[in-house]
């Protein structure tokens, strides 16, 4: 149990043959850069970080690589983690962050402000809001039970594909 600080982490996967977990248990503090990758992996050779319901308080630069899904289950802990770094937030086009807080009648925010995902996935029973406009690079994805996406009248730029349906959404704003 605690905090753990760090100057800088870097979670890596290089040359896995089956699908990696980290598995982030409690708060973490890094003074510097945040990175997970997983080099020679590829859609099915996944690095999952599970960051729960914790969150990752930065210093400077946030990084996600091609083929890494990071899982977030706290209300608020993947808008207070990407909050907290002052510098660059990059997500490859090949990245995945999954909002996938499953606890029914508890909603979950989706940050936007100044980001460009990867990919979003949203999984569980309970509405995931954006807390601004957001902007997806690859796809839009609902994948397990029956999250409802409120958008919150703000805007959902998606350049992948809309992997939604009319029990998923719940929209008032605008999506391109």
């Amino acid at each position: 149990t605690g905090t753990y600080t760090f100057n800088n982490l870097s979670l890596t996967s290089t040359a896995p043959t089956e699908v990696r977990y980290k598995r982030i248990q409690n708060d973490i503090i890094v003074n510097g850069n945040f990175s997970a990758s997983n080099s020679g992996g590829d859609e099915t050779i996944r690095l999952y970080v599970d960051i729960y319901e914790n969150e990752i308080n930065g210093g400077n630069n946030f990084s996600l690589a091609s083929n890494v899904w990071l899982l977030t289950s706290g209300i608020n802990s993947f808008e207070n983690t990407v909050a907290g770094f002052s510098g660059s937030k990059t997500f490859d086009v090949n990245s995945t962050v999954r909002f996938n807080r499953t606890v029914n009648g508890s909603n979950q925010n989706i940050p936007g402000s100044g980001l460009t995902y990867g990919n979003i996935e949203i999984y569980g029973s309970n509405d995931k809001i954006p807390q601004d406009n957001l902007d997806v690079n690859g796809d839009f994805s609902a994948v397990g039970q029956v999250p409802v996406l409120t958008d919150n009248s703000h805007q959902i730029q998606v350049a992948g594909d809309w992997n939604m349906n009319f029990n998923t959404t719940d929209l008032t704003g605008n999506c391109v």
